[in-house]
């Protein structure tokens, strides 16, 4: 498993996962490794972003190889507890709820930090509420 694997292993399991705070649907805000999609700007629907941000690796024993890659998580929302509620729910999923697939699929989260800002772009028709997360993980790949 590389770095794109696992964005991969962490969005699917987001987007099997999350539920909309408002109508308890998944499905209804995008996940992804954009910065910005045109439904935020159009309807106002939260958005969660992914990207990877930095790694290390490490040789372990038996041929294989371990990354550390740092993530940041982008939750984008239009009012604060809805950013909030988001931001509850994906903390949930990584560290609780689906720990044990996401440790399956080779991706073990190790820790998860977090800060707020309110951002305002051209891009987007009103203030928009960011929470970001930056998440430290380990993900196995078996070496040659």
């Amino acid at each position: 498993m590389d770095v794109d694997d696992a964005i991969s292993a962490i969005v699917n399991c987001l987007r099997q996962n999350m539920t909309d705070p408002q109508s308890r649907a998944s499905g209804s805000y995008w996940i992804g490794d954009d910065w910005i999609d045109e439904r935020l700007r159009k309807y106002r629907w939260p958005q969660i972003s992914i990207f990877h941000v930095g790694s290390s690796t490490e040789e372990a024993r038996k041929g294989y190889v371990v990354y550390y890659p740092l993530f940041q998580i982008d939750i984008f929302a239009s009012g604060k507890a809805q950013k909030r509620d988001l931001a509850h729910q994906v903390k949930n999923i990584l560290l609780h709820s689906h720990r044990k697939s996401l440790l399956a699929s080779g991706v073990n989260i190790l820790s998860l930090e977090g800060e707020s800002d309110v951002i305002e772009d051209e891009r987007l028709p009103m203030k928009a509420y960011r929470k970001s997360l930056t998440i430290r993980a380990m993900v196995y790949s078996s070496g040659s």
